[in-house]
């Protein structure tokens, strides 16, 4: 019987600590998960890899004003024409979808612009989809900011 209570008691013991460990010093994904917000965890934008993850994290978070914010040619297209793009402009599964993760993989760099493949992969309840974009990144000052390139469906 000691040796249960024991053993009940170190892993309440464990239990505690670890769920202390996790709340003081959280990991990023975790924190976008919980939908803080956090910006202190974004990367700044002084390199194209970080403006892009950067946006993609907003995506994934769904602050829609904020990646519009962040985007470099924003004046082409509304926020709402930017959302619709993302989530589908019909009722439908994409509607409903969460970005799941993203793959970002560099076709060209110079000093002033970058072009990326990036790779959204959304996720709803009958499954995975997959949205595939080449996206230009230009230098505007001393940060990076994405060209988002939208597509216009017809009515």
């Amino acid at each position: 019987m000691s040796k249960g209570r024991v053993l009940a008691a170190a892993i309440s013991i464990l239990t505690v600590a670890l769920i202390a460990i996790g709340t003081i010093w959280p990991l990023s994904p975790e924190v976008a998960m919980a939908g803080t917000g956090d910006a202190r965890l974004l990367r700044p934008s002084s390199t194209p890899e970080g403006a892009v993850d950067n946006l993609t994290d907003e995506i994934g978070r769904q602050e829609w004003g904020k990646a519009y914010a962040s985007l470099a040619n924003k004046g082409k297209f509304s926020e709402s024409e930017f959302v619709r793009d993302l989530t589908g402009s019909h009722p439908s599964l994409r509607t409903y979808a969460t970005l799941d993760n993203f793959q970002l993989r560099p076709l060209h760099a110079t000093a002033s612009d970058a072009l990326f493949q990036l790779k959204l992969r959304w996720s709803t309840v009958v499954g995975d989809f997959l949205d595939t974009r080449e996206l230009e990144v230009v230098k505007n000052g001393n940060r990076w900011q994405p060209l988002w390139p939208i597509v216009k469906e017809p009515r």
